[in-house]
């Protein structure tokens, strides 16, 4: 997650979106969110076969590897990502980002 969040904020800096100092503000918040972190490397074999059954990326698949894990859901704005889940056997694993609830 702490990657993602870090390329999402290091493509609006270079979209003018955000300043760095903004950037920089938002990065040192991201150690206050709830989350739980999670080992990649047991999870590769898992998320490179759902990468080839999905047709999406190893990278996009490792979060689906991790709501398979723990028993989840995948929270994405990513709209290709979200589409190739939605309609297919992982559906019920990906949640429109819009979609959460609110105070989540």
């Amino acid at each position: 997650m702490t990657l993602e969040l870090g390329n999402v904020i290091a493509k609006k800096i270079r979209r003018a979106e955000l300043t760095p100092a903004e950037g920089e503000m938002i990065v040192m918040e991201l150690k206050h969110l709830p989350h739980h972190r999670h080992a990649d490397a047991r999870l590769f074999p898992a998320a490179y076969q759902l990468a080839v059954d999905t047709r999406r990326s190893v990278y996009d698949c490792l979060y689906l590897a991790l709501a398979e894990a723990v028993d989840g859901a995948v929270v994405t704005a990513d709209r290709k990502f979200y589409a190739a889940l939605a309609n297919g056997p992982y559906g019920r694993k990906a949640m429109w980002g819009e979609d959460l609830p609110q105070g989540t």
